[in-house]
């Protein structure tokens, strides 16, 4: 599929608010709304848009605390099984394979520090594959919108 300028424009407007109606979209964009609407269904066809969801505030829900963990493996560096395991684990909402000393990094949210240092025991630990831990808390976070750049080519 291209992805012209036209639906460059669209995929940055929905990604800074997926509740626009295409009237609106259709105004930023020039073009009219039921064309809108065809582009919307040919990218979510073509999965080029994978999704809608809210946005929350995670201090609203009591989770105050974000950290990065980064997890070295026993034996295999990467193993799929130990990947379904830890994407199971609630308070983790990112997981990535990653190059270096360690084999993932996960992104957590937890409620506390001493949330967090029960969710390692508790979860990470007891997974068959993981030998260690390393932990970074976030102290300030100045840019987290979740909107990827839709690049010129």
């Amino acid at each position: 599929m291209i992805i012209d300028p036209k639906n460059r424009r669209i995929l940055d407007i929905i990604q800074e608010n997926a509740k626009i109606s295409n009237s609106e979209i259709s105004k930023e964009v020039g073009i009219p709304p039921t064309t809108v609407f065809e582009r919307l269904k040919k990218l979510d066809k073509e999965k080029v848009i994978t999704g809608y969801k809210a946005v929350i505030d995670p201090e609203k829900i009591g989770l105050n605390l974000v950290a990065f963990v980064f997890i070295r493996t026993s034996g295999v560096n990467y193993d799929e099984s130990l990947e379904k395991e830890i994407n199971a684990i609630p308070y983790v909402l990112e997981l990535h394979e990653v190059a270096g000393d360690y084999s993932y990094l996960a992104k957590v949210c937890v409620k506390n520090q001493g949330h967090l240092s029960q969710i390692l025991k508790k979860h990470f630990m007891n997974l068959n594959g993981i030998a260690s831990t390393n932990s970074h808390i976030v102290l300030k976070t100045s840019k987290s919108n979740g909107a990827y750049p839709v690049l010129e080519e």
